[in-house]
């Protein structure tokens, strides 16, 4: 953590920072929230056969949360129950203090996958109220598995429903379109959202192409979903892209 003046601050963890893995293998982060309190807690993968979403809660102060995991020692770790594994990308706690994390699942070994979406308690436990305590698995907008689609970001309404942005695969190319998808707190998808609770489109209408699987970011803002990321012109092109989604539909005609 670094101070006002762009300094580590030397009263977080150890000499300004903090360094956690997990016994199992490798850890990737990939998402990170401040909650209320000002605990921070980060997401990402163990790499691990199969792999595991890994979900680490540190204190204000940079120490390892006692109040989070199931051994007390700030951490979270599972394949549930997946065959080929499963990486988490971001989380975002709710007004209960709630854990919303999103990830991908892998269906094979080498280019498919799905969208992973669950919910843990404040103390790390299973949500039983979401989605009967079962993790939320689907292919957005019941699309193609190949390349592996999955969210990249997850936010939350002033109204406790959950918004969801990621890749989608695009039909006869390795390229994605962006999607959203919107979720009832109790995990169900929201019917008065696109089709079903889901919709997709392109990023860009001069770089349509969504590049490195997935969007980057995610904010709600004025009525609108706005998700940001890199898209493909060409072969040689790129360039950074920002759509605007309607809170009810797809595109807002007035974001250009």
């Amino acid at each position: 953590r670094y101070d006002s003046t762009l300094h580590l601050d030397t009263s977080f963890g150890s000499g300004g920072s903090t360094t956690i893995g997990f016994a199992d293998g490798d850890a990737f982060l990939y998402g990170m929230t401040l909650q209320r309190d000002g605990k921070i807690v980060v997401v990402g993968a163990v790499s691990r056969s199969p792999s595991a979403i890994g979900i680490v809660r540190l204190t204000a102060n940079g120490v390892p949360d006692a109040d989070f995991g199931v051994n007390s020692d700030g951490r979270f770790e599972s394949t549930f129950g997946t065959t080929y594994g499963v990486g988490g990308t971001d989380i975002v706690e709710d007004k209960q203090g709630r854990l919303v994390f999103v990830g991908g699942e892998r269906t094979d070994n080498v280019y498919e996958g799905q969208w992973f979406v669950d919910r843990l308690l404040g103390g790390g436990a299973t949500d039983a109220a979401f989605n009967g305590g079962q993790p939320l698995r689907f292919t957005i907008v019941q699309s193609a598995t190949l390349y592996s689609p999955h969210p990249c970001c997850v936010a939350l309404q002033s109204d406790a429903r959950i918004v969801v942005a990621g890749s989608m695969h695009r039909d006869g190319t390795q390229g994605y379109y962006f999607a959203i998808a919107r979720l009832f707190d109790n995990g169900a998808f929201d019917p008065s959202y696109g089709g079903g609770g889901q919709s997709y489109g392109d990023m860009s209408t001069q770089a349509p192409n969504v590049m490195s699987d997935y969007p980057s970011s995610m904010v709600i803002s004025g009525g609108g979903i706005v998700v940001g990321g890199a898209t493909q012109l060409s072969s040689y092109e790129t360039g950074f892209s920002v759509a605007k989604a309607r809170i009810d539909l797809l595109f807002a005609a007035d974001f250009d």
